[in-house]
Parts: structure tokens; C-alpha cells; sequence
């Protein structure tokens, strides 16, 4: 009987679809990775990448106290570049904005508990040193934090508009071309 479809062949089919949306859902490199942001987009997703990272560093590294008080801290200009964040997402991916910064989002989070269940003693250092100086004396404005922990621009996969995509926290060292390609030809 070709052309009907027997049910174990439905299964199958249903199966493989599934693995199929499965496997996209744990890709490592987003979708938009070769999205180019603006300043004050590029501003917002870095904030969103330390915070994750703070937040994870909270629960890792028995930081609740510090995280508490940094987000007190800085509360109006994370809820600022949240509001950014969820607009930036909307104009992008209209209905589906959401469900994308939520991808985003928990990405974030899983790569830096795997960073801290992988470099522990590194990963809580690194964050016990962005609360001594978020949390010490005057609060330096956010800015002046995200700019010293310029890592974070590497962690959610979005290059400036007009960076180099090949340059090394861009995307790639230069002439390997982006790190999406790298993923894909396997050499990294």
C-alpha cells in the first residue's frame, strides 16, 4: 500500500520529527548569531549575560547575599535594559520575540553553570570580584561594570554592528571565519 502510511511508520516519523526539534532546541550557537546589535542592544544583552551569570554565581557560590544587593543596586537600570532587552526581541521576532529571549535567557544561564560546575573556584573568583566592585564604597554606574567584564559580549551571540565578525569574541579568530562556521566545519 504505498502512499498510506502504517502506524508504525506514523511513529517513526513522529519520533524523528521530535529528535529533530529536540536537537534544535540544544544548538549552542543561536539562530541570530549572525545578527549584528546596535550600541544600546548590545548594551541590554550584556547586561542580561552578567546578570545570568551573577544569578548563577548566587546559588554556585553561595553568593545570595551579594546578588541580592546587586540587583537592589542596580534594580532601575537592569529593569531599563530588560524592558530594552524584551523590546529589541519583539521588533525582531514579533509574536515570537518572547519565547526567544526566554531561549536566550536560560541559554545563558546553562552555559555559566556549566562554567561554574567545570572552573568553580575560577567562576566564583571572577564573580566574587564584580560584587566587591558593584557592592564596595559608590556604585560605579552598570556601564562602567559591563565594561570591564567585557567577556560577557562573547557569552549571547550577538556581534556589534560593524565588528569584525572574524575577530576573536566576534564571532572567531580572523580567517577562520565566524564562529557559526567553525561550529559547522567542526575546527575550532
Amino acid at each position: 500500500m504505498k502512499g498510506h502510511a502504517t502506524p508504525a511508520r506514523r511513529v517513526i516519523a513522529g519520533a524523528v520529527a521530535g529528535l529533530a526539534m529536540l536537537a534544535g532546541a540544544f544548538t549552542t550557537v543561536p539562530a541570530n548569531a549572525e545578527s549584528c546589535v546596535g550600541p544600546e542592544e548590545q548594551r541590554a544583552l550584556n547586561t542580561r549575560a552578567l546578570q545570568s551569570k551573577l544569578m548563577v554565581a548566587a546559588l554556585s557560590c553561595r553568593n545570595q547575599a551579594q546578588y541580592n544587593a546587586f540587583v537592589e543596586r542596580y534594580r532601575s537600570e537592569l529593569q531599563q535594559e530588560g524592558q530594552a532587552l524584551r523590546q529589541m526581541f519583539h521588533r525582531r521576532h514579533g509574536g515570537g520575540g518572547e519565547s526567544r529571549l526566554n531561549a536566550l535567557v536560560t541559554r545563558l544561564a546553562n552555559e555559566s553553570s556549566q562554567q561554574s560546575l567545570g572552573q568553580r573556584a575560577g567562576f566564583c573568583q571572577q564573580a566574587s570580584l564584580i560584587f566587591a566592585e558593584a557592592l564596595n564604597g559608590e556604585a560605579p554606574p552598570l556601564a562602567t561594570l559591563l565594561a570591564r567584564a567585557e567577556y560577557v559580549q562573547e557569552l549571547h551571540g550577538y556581534r556589534p554592528c560593524g565588528a569584525d565578525p572574524r575577530v576573536a569574541g566576534f564571532g572567531g579568530e580572523a580567517g577562520k571565519g565566524t564562529l557559526a562556521d567553525q561550529q559547522l566545519n567542526g575546527s575550532r
